[in-house]
């Protein structure tokens, strides 16, 4: 695996791990925002393994929306459900933003 593409599992896993703290703060929206970037940086990852280096967030959901989810004949609405997709959101509560976590 390439050293791009483990800097950015790393990163992703650093983020993932601060979401899950700040979930267990009762800090919600704070804990999406982290695992947001945790799935950017985990989709960066994947990309750098395809030698693709995407630099702007439109850039890095859409390279990974071709190559790695309709490439791979995995369906959008599969992904989606998996996590909070690769959109922002806002959580309102606990709940939600234990299901994105």
């Amino acid at each position: 695996m390439s050293s791009e593409a483990n800097l950015y599992l790393r990163k992703a896993e650093e983020k993932l791990e601060t979401a899950r703290r700040l979930l267990g703060r009762g800090r919600y929206e704070d804990a999406v925002s982290r695992d947001y970037y945790a799935v950017l940086n985990a989709a960066r990852g994947a990309l750098a393994r395809e030698n693709q280096f995407p630099k702007a967030h439109e850039g890095i959901l859409k390279e990974f929306g071709v190559r790695m989810i309709k490439g791979r004949g995995i369906l959008q609405d599969e992904v989606a459900e998996g996590s909070c997709g690769l959109l922002p959101h806002v959580a309102t509560s606990k709940a939600h933003a234990e299901s994105c976590i």
